[in-house]
C-alpha cells in the first residue's frame, strides 16, 4: 500500500529564505484504515527552473526539474 496519486502535492515555496520542493500526500487504506504519508523536502533554486514535471507509474513517483539555460556571456578579446 502506498500513497495514490491524486494524493499527492507537489509545490515549490520558499521556508526560511530557502527555496524548496515539496512533496506531500497522505492516503488512508480502507481495508486496515491504516494512514500512509509521505513529506519530502528538496532545496532547489526556483529563480534558476523553468519546468517540473512528474509522472507515477507503478507505484513510483518520477520528479523531473528542467533548469533554465546558464546565460552566455560574451566578451569581445581584441589585440592592441
Amino acid at each position: 500500500m502506498g500513497i495514490y496519486e491524486k494524493d499527492i502535492d507537489i509545490s515549490i515555496k520558499t521556508i526560511d529564505k530557502v527555496d524548496v520542493l515539496l512533496i506531500t500526500g497522505k492516503s488512508i487504506d480502507k481495508v486496515t484504515n491504516k494512514e500512509y504519508s509521505i513529506n519530502y523536502r528538496f532545496q532547489v533554486k526556483a529563480d534558476q527552473l523553468k519546468e517540473v514535471k512528474y509522472d507515477c507509474n507503478a507505484g513510483l513517483l518520477y520528479v523531473d526539474l528542467q533548469y533554465k539555460e546558464p546565460e552566455k556571456h560574451s566578451v569581445s578579446i581584441s589585440k592592441r
